[in-house]
């Protein structure tokens, strides 16, 4: 299967000219977006990173160390109302919104072991929902598609012990143990809430089951053999096939399964040692967005999700990374971050590689530029982290963009 770059082609000068030896390399050709708004220059110490926006778009949840730890805070989209939602002194993570908006999880060891915590979105209400050993964590929760239960894996206490996936009710109650033997991480809920889906190594190599929310019927889905392991996964959006990456000892390529296990396909033929990785499915369930590449030079693709019209969207050459697409919520764009022009920017494209704009314009005394962004539900912003480690901000801007904002500081 033969990959298919954009076909416009220009030579991009590596940005550390004077240090690195200029290479000519194919690249798609962009659309400058004249109205895109750099970013400003003034900073003070800490973070706020890792934005989301709350189900309905009127809240954006974020991470920031103004308290001197990670704490978790709920602001208005404009950076009004800012409100604390984490407790104590220790460090909040892995936080997600509950399907309606209306309570958040998160983990923390504020009570000397790494548990689930959930809080409404107004601050109140907070509550530790499970209780690990003071030694072992709890961690990845994520919500049922219902918002009643949240799927969790506890990790291993010991060397001597193994990862388990867990799923709890949101009020603390009736906690299930939902895997066996064997290391179990990263459980995923199907999306009509009936089956969850994780990765173990129960049976010697990593494949993926699945199992009902009682821990009831257990299905391996996939059978590898030695050396061969299989790693992320996804759920397409109506629950009818997964898409996962599959390693062996020499390749790694995207693959597509029915969600009983039949009809496993490879639609990725990356080259060895280009270890792919998924971004997502597209919001119809059609395309999958993936990267792919070595440590320098790696590239966002599109295929179709029976493995035709494998697309490469964005530029690649070397020293030239592009990475976590992300899919507009009415699948008609896909943003994703590269460093195509010196600075990790924001670029906005096709999913058959026309158009590509870059949306941002960081600068060189900004450090890394861009660490993360996410779609508004409507599709119509895009909230993302800029700056250098240590002064990271917050910053809303127009998926066309123009009016950039910033919202967030760690302050």
């Amino acid at each position: 299967m033969k990959m298919h770059p954009v076909k416009s082609a220009t030579v991009l000068s590596l940005a550390l000219a004077a240090a690195l030896v200029l290479l000519a390399c194919t690249s798609a050709e962009r659309t400058p977006t004249p109205e895109a708004t750099a970013v400003p220059r003034s900073y003070s110490g800490g973070d706020a990173w890792q934005p989301q926006w709350s189900p309905e778009g009127t809240k954006i949840l974020f991470r920031s160390d103004s308290d001197g730890t990670d704490h978790l805070y709920v602001m208005n989209p404009d950076g009004s109302g800012r409100t604390r939602m984490s407790p104590g002194d220790a460090a909040a993570l892995e936080p997600q919104w509950s399907p309606d908006g209306t309570m958040l999880t998160f983990t923390s060891d504020t009570n000397g072991a790494r548990d689930i915590y959930v809080v409404k979105a107004d601050g109140t209400g907070l509550a530790q929902i499970t209780n690990v050993a003071r030694d072992g964590a709890a961690s990845w929760p994520t919500w049922s598609p219902d918002g009643m239960k949240i799927a969790f894996h506890q990790l291993a206490a010991t060397s001597a012990s193994k990862d388990i996936a867990w799923v709890v009710n949101r009020d603390g109650s009736d906690l299930t143990q939902i895997s066996p033997t064997g290391h179990a991480q990263f459980p995923q809920w199907s999306p009509d809430g009936t089956k969850l889906a994780f990765i173990s190594d129960q049976d010697g190599t990593r494949d993926i089951y699945t199992v009902k929310p009682d821990g009831s019927e257990l299905v391996q889905l996939t059978h590898s053999e030695e050396r061969n392991q299989a790693w992320e996964l996804q759920w397409s959006p109506d629950g009818a096939q997964i898409a996962f990456i599959f390693s062996s000892h020499s390749s790694s390529d995207v693959y597509v399964m029915n969600a009983d296990g039949s009809n496993i396909t490879q639609i990725s033929d990356t080259e060895t040692y280009d270890a792919p990785v998924l971004g997502a499915w597209s919001p119809e369930g059609s395309m999958i967005a993936f990267t792919a590449g070595s440590y320098r030079s790696k590239a966002v693709y599109v295929v179709q999700s029976e493995g035709s019209e494998l697309t490469q969207v964005s530029h690649q050459g070397d020293y030239q990374v592009a990475t976590a697409p992300q899919w507009s919520p009415d699948g008609v764009r896909i943003a994703f971050i590269s460093d195509a022009d010196g600075n990790d920017d924001i670029y906005i494209v096709n999913p058959d590689g026309s158009d590509l704009t870059q949306l941002t314009n960081t600068e060189w005394h900004e450090s890394v530029g861009v660490w993360d962004m996410v779609w508004s539900p409507d599709g119509t912003q895009i909230a993302y982290t800029v700056g250098p480690y240590g002064a990271r901000r917050i910053y809303v801007i127009n998926a066309d963009g123009t009016e950039t904002a910033r919202v967030a500081d760690a302050e």
